[in-house]
């Protein structure tokens, strides 16, 4: 037991004394520290300071030291230790260092370093001491995300990745018509805005920010004011106040954001309800837009929509959130169709809703014309499941001439013969939807569209040509490939009866039929769908046919006739497969026996 004892006594005596040489080795390694710089050693005296990293000491051959009154840290440590890449080229004196993907540059012995390019004046030069380039502490005020300081008391550089923020700048100014507010915060989290009402007002919730309480005063008549107040200790809320509400948008910028106040919106709403296409207009707001993916397109809604069909009513939801805002009104229109439309804002939630009161049952398509800027609310009537439904569709119109020959526009004569169309199927007892019946711009991924929500049987697309040469003429008929051992009655074969219609009656110069898979109006169309290219308007002898009433009217009845069999070939069709469909349906078993103690419950 002694000989245990003793050895316990003379290990635990080492222990101490290893501890006390340490704390003695490093005691004296600060205060005997060695610089050698510019070509001279130094004997440094002075403070070393320690570094921290979120509250870690991190490790250093060279502890932060002062220099000429300035504290002075060691970059390759201080960055690699945050996670940067740190590059240095001893031949020019500088080093590289990039950090959150932005890239600094020091240069010995100079007081200028540069922030992605830009240069930034430091309180002192940098230093390369000990193979080690040194700057100083107050630099990482530049560093967006870090804050850094020297506790002269403590001998501690700390340097934090995870402060609260404060606020840098809050400004409005006027450009044109419109207000820019800019807001912009030192280490700010992210924000969320909003509008409210009731005043009216746009807040913007950073976080990460700490500010006290303030107001500050606008320069623009669009507002009233802007204050600042805490909505918890590490974030704070920024409110517009302003003299009505108006439309808005919210960009991102370095360190904030910008907002930008249009005019207050007086919502231009129109109703066409003239023609086969009946819609609301609604100037100067985008509630969608087209996307494509995987080789499709879709429509992006800008908003939420349901529809009570109980009591035909069809609502659109605006998010608060959203950069739209429109006044309160009512639109009475007391038709056929509609009663009423309401424009409202939710008090509780603050979103606007548009409100059509309708007197039938429609299917709604919500579109936006990026020709005529306005979204489209398009009331349809789908064609029944035993109906027939042919689709016109007049190509170009409105701000779109299509091709030209001086001031024969290729959009009338397109309109011309689709009018005349139209009057031929109709003749023959054929139920037909004209997507324009003036000289009006329809959306090009609107056609389509459209004519599925309406459940069209067939799409035809009415053009003629053009080209730099004056001498081509003659008729082709555009179509979207069909599958490969498809037998159904597809596009293809809609072409091929489109283009020997024109040809028996036109004579003019067979031009086929052409495969064109880009095409949006037959790409998207959901059943078959033709587009015919009349003639060339840039042809002088063939224009001149194009514009003669009777030539649109032969045009017309070839085109007719067309349909004619084409929709008999789907009927035909239909009927082979509503016979097969029958013919695969049980019959009910008539002699099904049933057990005695169960005769009662027989039918009689």
């Amino acid at each position: 037991m002694k000989k245990k004892s003793g050895l316990y006594k003379f290990i635990t005596g080492m222990i101490l004394f290893c501890v006390f040489m340490i704390v003695q080795n490093t005691v004296f390694a600060a205060q005997s520290l060695t610089l050698n710089y510019d070509g001279k050693t130094v004997k440094y005296s002075d403070a070393a300071y320690k570094i921290n990293i979120n509250g870690k000491e991190i490790k250093t051959d060279l502890p932060g030291i002062v220099l000429n009154k300035t504290v002075m840290f060691p970059l390759r440590a201080v960055f690699e230790g945050l996670g940067g890449t740190v590059v240095w080229n001893a031949k020019t004196q500088i080093m590289d260092i990039t950090y959150k993907g932005v890239k600094y540059q020091f240069l010995n012995n100079s007081s200028n370093a540069k922030i992605n390019g830009k240069a930034i004046k430091m309180s002192a030069p940098a230093k390369k001491i000990n193979e080690r380039l040194i700057v100083p502490v107050d630099f990482m005020k530049n560093i967006k995300g870090l804050a850094a300081s020297a506790d002269a008391k403590a001998n501690i550089i700390s340097i934090s990745t995870d402060y609260v923020g404060s606020v840098k700048e809050i400004s409005s100014t006027n450009v044109g018509e419109k207000t820019v507010v800019t807001l912009t915060m030192d280490n700010h989290k992210g924000y969320v805005y909003s509008r409210l009402t009731n005043p009216d007002r746009i807040v913007v919730d950073f976080k990460n920010i700490k500010a006290a309480p303030r107001e500050i005063q606008a320069v623009s008549s669009r507002i009233s004011g802007i204050s600042v107040s805490a909505v918890t200790e590490a974030s704070v809320r920024i409110t517009i106040n302003l003299n009505e509400m108006a439309n808005f948008t919210v960009s991102d910028i370095q360190d904030g954001c910008k907002i930008t106040i249009e005019k207050p919106v007086n919502v231009n709403l129109s109703y066409e309800n003239s023609f086969d296409r009946v819609y609301f207009s609604l100037k100067g707001i985008k509630l969608a837009e087209i996307k494509e993916a995987n080789n499709k397109s879709y429509i992006a809604e800008k908003y939420k929509h349901e529809y009570d069909k109980e009591n035909l009513k069809y609502t659109i939801t605006i998010a608060s959130q959203a950069a739209v805002s429109l006044k309160d009104d009512i639109y009475h229109i007391n038709d056929d169709r509609v009663s009423t439309v309401e424009i409202c804002r939710d008090k509780e939630t603050q979103d606007t809703k548009i409100i059509i009161n309708a007197k039938q049952d429609f299917v709604y398509l919500t579109s936006y014309n990026d020709k005529r800027m306005q979204s489209e609310i398009n009331l349809l009537t789908p064609a029944k499941e035993d109906e027939m439904l042919v689709v016109i569709d007049a190509g170009h119109g409105g701000q779109d001439p299509g091709a030209n020959n001086g001031k024969i526009l290729e959009k009338d004569i397109n309109l011309d013969i689709a009018l005349k169309l139209e009057a031929q199927l109709k003749k023959n007892n054929v139920k037909t939807f004209m997507l324009r019946q003036d000289d009006t711009f329809v959306g090009l991924y609107d056609r389509p569209y459209i004519a599925n929500a309406l459940n069209a049987t067939l799409f035809v697309s009415i053009h003629n040509n053009a080209i730099d040469s004056a001498k081509v003429s003659g008729t082709e008929t555009l179509y979207y490939p069909e599958a490969k051992g498809d037998t159904k009655f597809t596009g293809e074969k809609f072409a091929k009866l489109v283009q020997d219609s024109l040809m028996n009656k036109l004579k003019s110069v067979n031009r086929k039929t052409v495969e064109r898979p880009g095409l949006v109006v037959l790409k998207y169309t959901k059943m078959p769908a033709v587009l015919a290219e009349v003639g060339f308007v840039t042809n002088a002898a063939e224009v001149k046919k194009l514009i003669d009433p009777a030539y649109q009217q032969m045009t017309a009845e070839a085109l007719n006739d067309a349909i004619l069999k084409a929709l008999d070939t789907i009927k035909s069709e239909k009927k082979v497969v509503d016979k097969l469909e029958d013919e695969k349906t049980p019959e009910p078993d008539t002699n099904t026996e049933v057990p005695e103690g169960d005769a009662e419950q027989q039918p009689e």
